[in-house]
């Protein structure tokens, strides 16, 4: 059996490997057992130019919505694939 193996950091210059089996297995990784294999959330970090970071920002003011709802919104216009139930505001909501 191949694993596939991913460059996870970097310690005193050398790369750190790791299996996806040791990632989950050292916590690195979460899974959703509640939900099935096609509806589990991937992490998924990438870096953008500050000016766009700073955009996201105020549109994401401006609708008070998270930073996670205008890109899943703007993946969803560009013709990416977005279930209808992940752009939604998952963070709790405070009595009033």
């Amino acid at each position: 059996m191949v694993e596939d193996t991913a460059v996870f950091g970097t310690r005193n210059g050398a790369k750190l490997n790791a299996t996806v089996f040791d990632l989950e297995r050292c916590g690195f990784m979460k899974t959703a057992f509640a939900q099935s294999s096609s509806e589990v959330d991937e992490y998924l970090q990438i870096q953008v130019p500050s000016v766009t970071k700073h955009h996201l920002e105020v549109r994401a003011a401006e609708t008070r919505e998270p930073i996670r709802v205008v890109v899943l919104r703007a993946l969803k216009a560009y013709g990416v694939t977005v279930p209808d139930e992940a752009i939604s505001d998952r963070r709790k909501r405070r009595p009033a």
